[in-house]
C-alpha cells in the first residue's frame, strides 16, 4: 500500500504538524506521583515496604509503652526507681527562686506520657491522625525525636547534678539504664529517618523542577 502524501497548501508548500505542549493535567499528575514517592522512591525500587512500616510502628509502640510504664512505676511504686521521673522537677528546680524553671520542668515531664499516648493512638487511628504515625510525614519522625529527647535531657541533667562517685551509678535501677539506652537508640534511629526523609524530599523536589 502507498502512504498518503502529506497535505499541501495552495502555493504548493507542505503543511507541517506543530508540536503540542503537554497539558497541565499531565504535569500535575506527575507532581502527585512524585509526592507519593518522596519517602520510598519510584515504583519497583523504593515502594513503601509493609515490613519496614510494621517495624517502625513496632518500635514506636514498644518505646511508648516503655515510657508509660516508667511513669506508672514512678507514680505507684516510687521506691522502686532511684531516678523517679515525677520527682525530677522538684529535685532539680525545687530551690528558692527557681519557680519558673520548676513549672517548665514539670510541663516537660508530663509531655512525655502525652506524646507516648498520642503516638500509640495515632498508629491505630492512622486515617484520623496521619501526622502522628504516617511514616512519610516529617512531623511523625520529629515527634519521635522530641519524645525520646525529653527523657534523655532530664536523665542526663539528673546524673550531671547528682553523680558524685561510682556508687551513684551502681545504685541506679536497671530500669533507669534501660530507659536511657532505649532513648538513645530510639533518638538516633529517628534522627536518621528524619534526615533521610528531608534529603529525599529535597532531591525529589529538585528533580521535579
Amino acid at each position: 500500500m502507498h502512504k498518503a502524501a502529506p497535505a499541501e497548501t495552495s502555493d504548493g508548500g507542505k503543511i507541517q504538524k506543530m508540536p503540542t505542549a503537554k497539558p497541565r493535567k499531565e504535569k500535575r499528575q506527575k507532581h502527585v506521583e512524585i509526592s507519593k514517592t518522596v519517602i520510598s522512591g519510584p515504583d519497583g525500587q523504593g515502594k513503601p515496604r509493609l515490613l519496614t512500616i510494621v517495624l517502625i510502628h513496632f518500635f514506636e509502640i514498644l518505646y511508648s509503652l516503655f515510657l508509660i510504664a516508667w511513669f506508672y512505676l514512678s507514680f505507684f511504686i516510687p521506691n522502686l526507681l532511684v531516678v523517679n521521673i515525677l520527682s525530677l522537677p522538684r529535685e532539680l528546680f525545687g530551690g528558692e527562686g527557681q519557680a519558673v524553671l520548676y513549672v517548665i520542668a514539670t510541663i516537660g515531664v508530663w509531655v512525655i506520657p502525652f506524646l507516648a499516648v498520642f503516638k500509640i493512638t495515632g498508629i491505630f487511628f492512622k486515617s484520623n491522625m496521619p501526622y502522628f504515625s504516617d511514616t512519610s510525614k516529617l512531623f511523625s519522625h520529629g515527634m519521635n525525636v522530641v519524645m525520646s529527647l525529653v527523657p534523655l535531657f532530664f536523665l542526663t541533667l539528673q546524673i550531671a547534678l547528682s553523680a558524685r562517685s561510682i556508687s551513684f551509678f551502681l545504685g541506679l535501677s536497671y530500669y533507669t539504664y534501660a530507659v536511657f539506652g532505649a532513648s538513645i537508640t530510639y533518638n538516633f534511629l529517628f534522627i536518621l529517618l528524619l534526615i533521610r526523609n528531608i534529603n529525599k524530599k529535597n532531591a525529589t523536589y529538585h528533580e521535579y523542577l
